[in-house]
């Protein structure tokens, strides 16, 4: 008998193991494929772990599957709109929206007027619209769509060619490219400039009649500075328009507010500041500096956007009905605070109430929390720290924040770090100076409590693990 005979014959069969793992809350046909799996595995590559290390072995794959269910986390990472935590936080009365639209039926795509079919989304793109100061605007399901969406519809035969600058092609996230995007439209790439200068006779130079569009992408997760030019948009919108040849612009961020009255930080352009130029076409995120649900808006001339909701394409990308739903409430908000043009006020969302917060008012929160948990001053102490906006959004600016540090003498930070994201709820912070960090910028206020006791039971939980290891 071979060694790795021996060791195959040393894996308990599926249904032994399916027996030892009947207390674990997943469906019983994912937990036979999750053991499948792993047993598969071991088959393999011949190398089977100790007896005695087996089950352990299962019961981790078991429990990582449970972690990676969709679930709330709280974010202590001090980074706003966090692409890996689900970017913007949606505002409670919106979960009672949805219901509404969820939890029935709805007019989706029904006139209540005519009694006949409607067209979905005519209230949100009106609305979206007025938002925007265009003529119109529609939504699909996310910017990188919108973006592909106006490249498709832009391309003909004849004209094929997207002219971009060189310094605005840019990677977004998960590792795509917007050359790929281009790509994947059916649009071929015409560079311009170079990393850090594109003037205006660049793009004069390369309009042909070859050209689809020209498309200018924000720069809004990463900045250039020094030695570096680019020309204004109204001056490739002129550009654009002499040579007949449409101009859009990926903003992405979807900044539909005045951030630096609003919260104090670096001014962000809006849709309608580009709209007003003479873009034809504008796509941005609904998730980010929106501050609503994950989708792509496109606003711009009536012509254009009847284009793109012509496009076979676009049935592909269109949003759904909770979409739709979470969007039309967070438009809304924004419609509302704009009602006294004499005292505009900020929209009433989560993201914007983080966004507002004064370093004073979270030294306050700060200060409440530290009392409440009254653990050792030497284990939890308060320090200013800084805070981002996130999301691919705004990459200069820093927010000033307080955070909570962690640290128990003896214990490693990346198990503090562990045993907070075994939490229920997770808490995801970040380490620092060997130690464990929370920045109250992002924890809602209604988290706070959870967080304290948390930060009890961590304190319980090392203490007992350094005295049975003394």
């Amino acid at each position: 008998m071979t060694p790795s005979d021996s060791n195959r014959r040393r894996i308990p069969s599926i249904d032994t193991l399916m027996r030892q793992t009947e207390s674990y809350s997943i469906p019983r046909l994912i937990r036979k494929r999750l053991i499948q799996d792993r047993i598969q595995q071991w088959r393999d590559s011949g190398e089977v772990p100790p007896e005695q290390d087996l089950n352990d072995i299962i019961e981790n794959d078991l429990n990582r599957f449970l972690q990676n269910r969709l679930q709330t986390v709280i974010n202590g990472t001090g980074i706003v709109l966090h692409t890996n935590l689900g970017r913007a936080p949606l505002p409670q009365d919106l979960a009672d929206h949805l219901s509404n639209t969820a939890l029935a039926y709805s007019n989706l795509e029904f006139d209540l007027a005519s009694g006949k079919r409607g067209k979905r989304g005519l209230n949100v793109e009106k609305s979206l619209a007025v938002l925007a100061e265009a003529e119109a605007a529609t939504v699909v399901n996310n910017c990188a769509a919108a973006l592909v969406l106006m490249l498709n519809t832009c391309r003909t035969d004849s004209r094929d060619e997207v002219i971009v600058s060189r310094s605005e092609l840019v990677q977004i996230g998960g590792g795509f490219r917007i050359p790929e995007i281009l790509e994947t439209a059916g649009v071929k790439l015409k560079e311009v400039g170079t990393t850090n200068r594109t003037t205006l006779k660049d793009y004069a130079k390369a309009a042909g009649n070859r050209t689809a569009l020209i498309l200018k992408v924000h720069q809004s997760n990463f900045y250039m500075d020094g030695f570096v030019e680019t020309p204004p948009v109204d001056a490739l919108v002129q550009l654009a328009v002499k040579n007949e040849i449409p101009f859009g612009f990926d903003l992405g961020s979807g900044a539909l507010i005045d951030t630096r009255t609003c919260f104090g930080i670096e001014p962000e352009p809006t849709p309608a500041s580009i709209i007003a130029q003479g873009a034809h076409m504008v796509c941005f995120s609904g998730d980010k500096l929106m501050g609503g649900p994950q989708a792509g808006v496109i606003a711009g001339s009536t012509s254009w956007i009847g284009k793109l909701k012509l496009n076979p394409f676009f049935r592909a990308l269109r949003a759904d009905k909770l979409v739709l739903s979470a969007l039309e409430y967070t438009v809304t908000q924004h419609l509302q605070s704009l009602d006294d043009p004499e005292s505009r006020t900020t929209p009433d969302l989560p993201a914007y109430h983080l966004l507002s917060q004064t370093i004073n008012h979270l030294q306050a929160r700060a200060e409440a929390m530290v009392r409440r948990a009254e653990l050792p001053k030497e284990v939890l102490r308060i320090e200013e720290t800084e805070a981002e906006v996130g999301g691919g959004t705004m990459p200069k600016t820093r927010l000033p924040s307080v955070a909570l540090t962690f640290c128990p003498s003896g214990i490693k930070p990346e198990r503090i770090a562990q045993y907070f994201r075994e939490n229920n709820p997770p808490i995801v912070g970040y380490l620092r100076n060997n130690a464990l960090q929370i920045n109250l910028r992002t924890i809602l206020s209604n988290q706070e409590s959870i967080v304290i006791d948390c930060l009890k039971k961590a304190w319980e939980h090392f203490e007992g693990f350094k005295q049975s290891k003394s």
